[in-house]
């Protein structure tokens, strides 16, 4: 698990290059926000149900947008003295390992 449990799961390598039939697979990705992500990283009552989530799919997909909304949300932590800045910059760049292949664009029109 990413955050205080570990290492996030990954996708495997070979994952939707087709099988003996020649026909593709694709393995279904689940499309998560920041709230998510935080209840991920950051201990709260949500944790939990969202660690079993990661667990049952570990290929997750957030727009861009998410990077700039969790370092708010990692902000609102530091201000608060929850965590340190050290272990706030330690969850950023894990957070930012886990998605990093899996983050898209939203078109604003």
């Amino acid at each position: 698990m990413p955050g205080p449990y570990g290492s996030p799961n990954r996708i495997e390598p070979n994952a939707g290059r087709g099988n003996r039939t020649g026909h593709c697979h694709r393995q279904t990705a689940i499309v998560v926000d920041t709230n998510i992500i935080s209840r991920l990283y950051l201990s709260t009552k949500q944790t939990v149900l969202v660690e079993q989530m990661l667990q049952k799919n570990s290929r997750w997909a957030a727009p861009l947008l998410w990077k700039s909304e969790f370092r708010s949300v990692l902000a609102l932590y530091l201000r608060k003295k929850v965590i340190s800045l050290e272990k706030a910059l330690a969850i950023q760049q894990e957070a930012g390992d886990f998605l990093q292949e899996n983050e898209f664009e939203v078109p604003s029109a």
